[in-house]
């Protein structure tokens, strides 16, 4: 019976839509995903990060966005919240990234929700799934890319997967701190 309501703390949004659910009803498609779980205690759903190329301007990026949420309903039939950001006051001008939010159950044409995506939860599955997202991903940048005449591409395998096929150094992984840890 609690409502929060967000978006007076947000800024630097510049584009929201849904996926596989009235596109201008984002609570709506969260509270049935809320509804639609048993337990107390359930992943209602899961969030992809995800940088976008800085040479994209602002019509490309929420296409690259909207099409890549589009690609993950019709993968999993999961519906999604997209949320493309602006980068931020005090950090890298060229951080332009998008949230996908989607729902961790199968949704119909209907709204209903059914069966939990387990594909992406299982030990077997689950890594090969990330692996195919992260393609699909590097795919749609490039392809824009490409129109655009940029050399730069997107790679979407890890430093030490590169380093090993590609017989270069490998650099290290920093772990994402968050901006809570990084005040001064």
């Amino acid at each position: 019976g609690t409502i929060h309501d967000y978006r007076a703390k947000k800024s630097g949004v510049e584009f929201v839509a849904n996926i596989g659910w009235p596109e201008d009803d984002v609570a709506g498609l969260w509270n049935a995903a809320e509804a639609a779980e048993k337990r107390k205690n359930s992943t209602v759903a899961r969030e992809s990060t995800l940088a976008i190329p800085a040479e994209l301007n602002e019509q490309e990026r929420a296409k690259l966005a909207r099409g890549y949420a589009l690609w993950l309903r019709d993968q999993y039939k999961v519906a999604a919240t997209v949320a493309v950001h602006k980068p931020g006051r005090d950090g890298n001008k060229n951080n332009y990234h998008a949230h996908i939010q989607y729902s961790t159950r199968e949704v119909d044409e209907e709204g209903n929700f059914g069966a939990k995506t387990r594909i992406l939860d299982e030990r077997k599955t689950g890594a090969v799934e990330i692996e195919k997202m992260r393609q699909q991903w590097a795919k749609r940048c490039n392809a824009m890319l490409e129109k655009k005449g940029v050399k730069n591409r997107v790679d979407p395998r890890s430093h030490k997967r590169r380093a090993e096929e590609d017989g270069g150094p490998e650099l290290p992984s920093i772990p994402h701190l968050g901006k809570d840890a990084m005040a001064v």
